[in-house]
């Protein structure tokens, strides 16, 4: 299968025997040596362009709003897309027909300080 990784950083996938849920933390953090089971390396990364306006100040704290204007086009000839929240939301507003997908949980090292991977990749739907 042919990714494409429109995220900013290289992507690690782990084994789910590698790691726990830890309720201190709220968070997945490793339990063992991690077991890599994917390195996605970064493509281009796309993006959506938002425009942002100040809509008031209740007691004093600024509230913005912000919209899509505009989204960078997927590139042809891949199976999958890996994208960012901001543009998996700006994407479901158009149609798609392709295999869009995020990033599932982080998970954590065991003080649940640092991102070490993720469990794997959630499809957008």
């Amino acid at each position: 299968m042919k990714i494409y990784n429109a995220t900013s950083s290289k992507i690690t996938i782990l084994y789910k025997g590698c790691y726990k849920y830890d309720k201190a933390f709220d968070k997945y953090v490793i339990n063992t040596m991690p077991i890599v089971i994917a390195k996605i390396p970064s493509d281009l990364v796309l993006t959506a362009r938002l425009k942002t306006t100040e809509m008031h100040l209740p007691n004093g704290i600024p509230v913005y709003e912000q919209y899509v204007t505009s989204i960078d086009k997927l590139p042809k000839g891949f199976d999958a897309y890996i994208v960012t929240a901001i543009y998996a939301s700006a994407l479901k507003r158009h149609k798609f027909d392709r295999n869009i997908y995020i990033l599932d949980e982080p998970v954590y090292t065991r003080d649940g300080l640092a991102v070490i991977g993720y469990r794997g990749l959630c499809k957008l739907t």
